[in-house]
């Protein structure tokens, strides 16, 4: 799945999804309400999933390295894990 990069996302350090992929969101993360996250291929632990504002903290310390040309997140799931990588 591929999502749009936010600037609120990128400076507070959140991965977000429109209102128009919650479907999809919620067919791929199921009832979950955490998630081991890996970020670029580095596991940055265990994160609550916030259904009500569409989000998963990732850490602006994460967020605020990637390039700005940096446009979308791609999204995997493996199992109980999901892959963030940026493109």
């Amino acid at each position: 799945m591929v999502i749009p990069i936010s600037s609120n996302g990128r400076r507070f350090g959140y991965f977000i999804w429109p209102k128009s992929a919650d479907a999809e969101m919620k067919e791929m993360l199921g009832g979950l309400n955490r998630v081991q996250v890996s970020f670029q291929g580095i596991d940055i632990g265990e994160r609550t999933i916030d259904w009500g504002h569409r989000r998963i903290s990732l850490g602006p310390a994460q967020t605020q390295r990637m390039p700005d040309t940096a446009t979308s997140f791609v999204l995997e799931r493996c199992n109980t894990r999901i892959n963030l990588t940026y493109k």
